[in-house]
């Protein structure tokens, strides 16, 4: 890989490893660019105090430490400064003036709730409700006409009880259509892949191979051995080049 564009810090409640070992675990594996995207915080019109993101005042530090830390590898690896958000309608604008605001270099489409983490339901649950999965796939498609996002993470994140189900496929068969038409490139998570998670799911990138979209490998790096284990990225390369998926390292930034 010359670029992961997917990692975290311990401010999001579930990763390990400092900014700076994470540099140097990407320098150690030979890539030129190593992006933070951590899980964005938000602006809530409520009390409510999320448990798996960072709180809006911890991200200036966030910002800092990693400006600081691109300084100093500058000669080694070139540093991203990003954020993994939701598609969140209430609060799109004050993700927009923020983004510009804070001068965050791009952002990855992390779709884990349904309007909110306030109030749920959680995408990554196992359920047989269509419109959730419905309602997964329109948050996707509306986040991606927004122009924000430089790809889709983990875009088989949705845990429908069928994946060979025909509603199952209608619904992923449309947003790969979507990323496709917008030239937006899906997430092969490599996170997942290792854990053996429901995702990455074979029905999906089948119809992701159909559909001839790109897709862009993310580590999703939590833990520092993640940059170790090269073999996961090997396994990965060979499925999506026996599906016939192009595979990028390059996004489109926002500035």
């Amino acid at each position: 890989m010359k670029a992961n564009y997917h990692t975290h810090t311990p401010r999001c409640n579930h990763a390990r490893g400092s900014e700076e070992q994470y540099i140097e675990a990407a320098i150690k594996a030979g890539h030129h660019i190593i992006g933070f995207s951590d899980h964005s915080p938000w602006h809530y019109n409520s009390k409510f105090v999320p448990t798996m993101r960072m709180k809006l005042s911890e991200l200036d530090n966030y910002l800092e430490t990693l400006k600081a830390l691109r300084e100093k590898y500058k000669d080694k690896i070139e540093v991203k400064i990003g954020l993994e958000c939701e598609y969140y309608p209430l609060y799109m604008d004050w993700l927009k003036e923020t983004l510009k605001e804070k001068e965050i270099d791009y952002i990855i489409l992390g779709n884990h709730f349904k309007d909110s983490d306030e109030h749920g339901p959680y995408y990554g649950t196992k359920t047989a409700d269509d419109r959730i999965l419905k309602r997964y796939v329109d948050d996707a498609i509306a986040a991606m006409k927004t122009g924000l996002y430089s790809y889709v993470a983990h875009p088989d994140v949705i845990h429908y009880y069928d994946a060979q189900s025909p509603i199952y496929k209608l619904e992923m068969e449309r947003l790969c259509a979507a990323a496709k038409e917008m030239n937006i490139p899906l997430e092969f998570n490599l996170l997942g892949y290792s854990t053996q998670r429901h995702y990455p799911n074979e029905s999906f990138w089948e119809i992701a191979a159909r559909n001839k979209n790109t897709a862009i490998l993310g580590i999703d790096a939590h833990d520092l051995f993640q940059y170790e284990d090269k073999k996961w990225e090997a396994k990965a390369t060979q499925y999506l080049n026996d599906l016939g998926i192009e595979l990028v390292d390059e996004i489109t930034y926002l500035r």
